[in-house]
């Protein structure tokens, strides 16, 4: 009589003994990188421009810091930001950011020709106390030197919506707009002025107003080019072509260095 009730105490013993042997799995986080173009190419004034997109790859809900770095004694003339991912990122979820690498010198002794900039990220579990490490992902790119209007100091650029004019015998005058952009890290003082074209020449009066602007870094200004007319009357010449100039008068180029110009034509 008393040996079936053995069995069942060594039984429940049995089923104690399974459930503490199994595993404990803990929540991992991980994290990838990726850019939308492996190399760009950047000149003063006009930096490079990356989206970087960062995916939750693990099964926890994670916090991401990013940092960037730059090849060692390989970028020379180069620097680089990235913005932060705000908030969490769930699992298989993305977010995506800019990486921004400026050029900030523009002498072809001293600026490399190339720079590798790699994003790394540490991402973490959102939930505070959740087990497991911080995870890490990185992606490299890489910046080319471009062609620049000047130097990293200096820039300008000038445009048109309308490279041509025309004019039917009644009008006194011709105008049209040209917008002066400041390609360069500071304010800058540029002068406009206007010339023949050696192979269009014109004897029209042109002016232009203003001929010198102030312009702060990446923003623009408008002036206005006015050609005379005598009279109102055709010229002998049926085509008057003329080139606009525009140079950073303030403040002075690097020693060594001429001051940023660009033209229209």
């Amino acid at each position: 009589m008393r040996t079936p009730a053995r069995g069942r105490c060594l039984c429940v013993v049995a089923m104690f003994l399974l459930v503490s042997l199994s595993p404990i799995v803990a929540a991992e986080v991980s994290v990838t990188l990726s850019s939308d173009s492996s190399s760009k190419e950047a000149s003063p004034g006009t930096p490079a421009e990356y989206t970087i997109t960062v995916r939750n790859t693990g099964d926890e809900e994670m916090t991401v810091s990013l940092a960037t770095s730059q090849e060692p004694g390989g970028c020379q003339g180069y620097s680089s930001t990235i913005e932060q991912v705000t908030g969490t990122i769930p699992p298989n979820q993305n977010e995506q950011v800019t990486l921004t690498v400026n050029v900030t010198e523009d002498s072809s002794d001293q600026t490399a020709e190339d720079c590798e900039t790699t994003v790394t990220a540490t991402a973490s579990p959102a939930e505070p106390g959740t087990p497991g490490a911080p995870a890490q992902g990185d992606v490299s790119v890489t910046t080319t030197l471009g062609e620049g209007s000047g130097n990293a100091a200096q820039g300008v650029e000038l445009s048109t919506s309308q490279d041509e004019k025309h004019y039917n015998g009644d009008d006194e005058e011709v105008e049209w707009e040209i917008v002066v952009k400041n390609t360069g890290q500071t304010q800058e003082t540029i002068s406009i002025e206007m010339d023949d074209s050696s192979s269009c020449r014109s004897d029209l009066e042109v002016s232009v107003d203003p001929a010198q602007v102030t312009v702060n870094s990446d923003d623009e200004e408008t002036v206005t080019v006015t050609v005379l007319v005598p009279d109102g009357e055709q010229t002998e010449a049926d085509r008057h072509c003329f080139i606009t100039r525009a140079t950073v008068t303030a403040p002075a180029p690097p020693p060594g260095t001429d001051p940023a110009q660009d033209n229209l034509s």
